[in-house]
């Protein structure tokens, strides 16, 4: 299935050359590596906009991406924002979210102690957490490659050899000013950022250092690190342990038509659930097919028999989708949930 979209994830003339996606996380060198390159910016695009957009490209692609230590990350996309970053329309929204902190301090306790708050930061594409970049629509990670920032050159080696520019030099460029990162944190803070980031420390092997040594130390323990990321799958814990659980045996609506709506079904469509069919409030889609069943109206949620339906929300509009599920008397986790999994500005 081909998704249609305003522009082509995969204009990059140098990586379409090559036959390379190249996942860009932010704040983990992205930027120093194009320009090395002298590559054209590719966008914050998630690994499953490639694979629905052209599923045949995605499988003969070389897939290829970077993450950096959750704590140093924060550090530096905190300083960054706070100092406005590119200066972009975005940058400066941000900055301007930011700008009641006087401290990084203040900022993490917020995010320990503020749900809300925490929930509207790790949407931002500069605090989402890293694997959710390198996801398909299955959610697996299915990367050929993932370069550690720790050791960088490494990883820009490999894509030097796939672009066949070998003497293309690693220059710094946009970094943000600030202290070594552990010197910003207290145990507290440290528990708050392991927390939240849990999947990544666990995924990438990151851990907090114990002392100065730590670029040193990291970059030899991430070279040791034997992972096959091809089709490791991230999101059974959320479906497993969380969803199934919530859901009961109860028949499933996914609200959402658009990519999210495409990836919530992919998450559930090998699973042992009844899916009733998909939710919009466009009128014009109603009574028409999508992934092969029906969409409905809202007002479908009022007419069940015997057992309640459980809605899923797959869209970015999930803050007032909620808002609607409340109103007809829908309760959150009980009754529906957000798929967290692709929360963000590309659903």
């Amino acid at each position: 299935m081909v998704i249609k979209m305003e522009k082509s994830v995969y204009r990059n003339d140098e990586f379409f050359k090559h036959k390379i996606i190249f996942i860009h996380v932010p704040k983990v060198a992205g930027r120093a590596m194009l320009k090395s390159l002298n590559i054209e910016e590719v966008g914050h695009n998630h690994l499953f906009i490639y694979e629905l957009e052209d599923r045949r490209k995605f499988q003969e692609f070389f897939k290829i991406g970077f993450v950096r230590n959750p704590w140093d990350r924060l550090v530096s996309a905190f300083f960054y924002l706070k100092s406005g970053g590119m200066k972009n329309k975005y940058d400066l929204y941000i900055q301007d979210k930011l700008s009641s902190f006087n401290s990084f301090t203040e900022f993490v306790y917020c995010l320990g102690s503020n749900k809300q708050f925490r929930k509207e930061m790790i949407k931002e594409i500069h605090f989402k957490p890293q694997y959710l970049w390198m996801m398909n629509s299955n959610g697996e990670i299915e990367m050929d490659y993932i370069g550690y920032f720790e050791n960088l050159e490494e990883g820009f080696k490999i894509l030097k050899e796939k672009l066949k520019k070998p003497n293309a030099e690693l220059i710094k460029f946009n970094q943000s000013e600030h202290k070594p990162f552990w010197e910003y944190y207290d145990k507290k803070m440290v528990d708050i950022v392991r927390e939240i980031y849990a999947t990544d420390i666990e995924l990438f092997k990151y851990e907090f250092p114990a002392n100065n040594k730590f670029i040193k130390d990291i970059s030899k323990q991430n070279k040791d690190i034997e992972v096959n990321y091809k089709k490791l799958n991230v999101a059974e814990n959320f479906i497993n342990e969380f969803l199934m659980q919530s859901i009961q045996e109860r028949p499933i609506y996914i609200w959402g038509t658009g990519i999210g709506g495409k990836v919530t079904f992919n998450l559930l469509r090998n699973k042992s659930v009844k899916i009733l069919g998909f939710i919009d409030n466009d009128s014009n889609k109603w009574g028409s097919l999508f992934c092969g069943y029906k969409v409905f109206p809202p007002r479908i949620l009022k007419n069940y028999y015997n057992t309640k339906p459980y809605v899923i929300i797959g869209s970015m509009y999930y803050e007032e989708i909620s808002i609607q599920l409340k109103n007809l008397g829908l309760n959150e986790k009980e009754d529906y949930c957000v798929n967290f999994l692709f929360i963000g500005n590309v659903l």
